[in-house]
């Protein structure tokens, strides 16, 4: 429960104060310092208003079976939080914090550990983390850690979208990352992808060089280019 000071009164807090209690809920003193009680709040309501807050939106849920329906592509999304009723087969896959738009998924790595599950309580959306026995009353702090970094700098997430370079140089299909693999070697972007390709790929020889009609060269520069070229793919066989 929340209540927010709207009009002061002598000795009150400041307007915009917001005092609430969990204790019903979680059975825990989880409350603000100055908590009266409910009582006082309800009997007062020409200087309390009750807060009804919901942090976030659910996105997508997840059958029993693995399939994934998400709230955009849903018939009737007004209704979509139906879905992860007692009676309802789908549990929570992902959900948007509607303070920032910070999506989380199942699996995710956060500064408090892989998010597991999503439960809604009473109040609140909670989460649970880490070794499933740490349920957070609110995910209002938790920040995603990212998976790995790309190539060319990028942090990666469960969900991105990233474009695969093999080791012969071939860019594989764009692909959504759903776990680590520290073994591909990954790109933030198609263009960065290509750009890899371009630089690292061995694919000319001295002759195409020479042959290019784009280098306009002197004859003292090509003999000083070509001995210098010579040498590096001496130490490359």
């Amino acid at each position: 429960m929340k209540y927010k000071l709207i009009k002061e009164y002598p000795g009150s807090e400041k307007l915009g104060t917001t005092e609430w209690n969990d204790k019903l809920v979680y059975g825990s003193h989880g409350c603000s310092s100055n908590w009266k009680g409910t009582i006082f709040y309800d009997a007062h309501p020409e200087f309390w208003q009750r807060v009804e807050e919901v942090d976030y939106d659910i996105l997508s849920v997840i059958g029993k079976e693995g399939t994934v329906i998400s709230k955009e592509n849903y018939t009737f999304p007004e209704c979509f939080q139906t879905l992860v009723n007692a009676k309802n087969p789908f549990d929570i896959f992902s959900v948007k914090r509607l303070s920032d738009g910070e999506v989380f998924n199942i699996k995710d790595f956060t500064t408090k550990g892989v998010i597991h599950k999503f439960e809604i309580t009473p109040s609140h959306l909670s989460v649970s983390v880490g070794d499933q026995k740490t349920l957070l009353r609110t995910f209002d702090k938790i920040k995603k850690t990212p998976l790995f970094t790309t190539e060319d700098g990028v942090d990666i997430f469960i969900g991105s979208s990233v474009y695969p370079v093999s080791d012969d140089f071939k860019l594989l299909y764009t692909s959504f990352v759903k776990e680590r693999d520290k073994n591909i070697r990954c790109f933030s972007t198609k263009e960065k992808a290509e750009e890899y390709i371009i630089t690292h790929k061995p694919c000319l020889s001295i002759k195409d060089i020479f042959n290019s009609k784009e280098l306009n060269l002197s004859n003292a520069e090509r003999a000083r280019i070509k001995i210098v070229l010579e040498e590096i793919v001496k130490n490359k066989l």
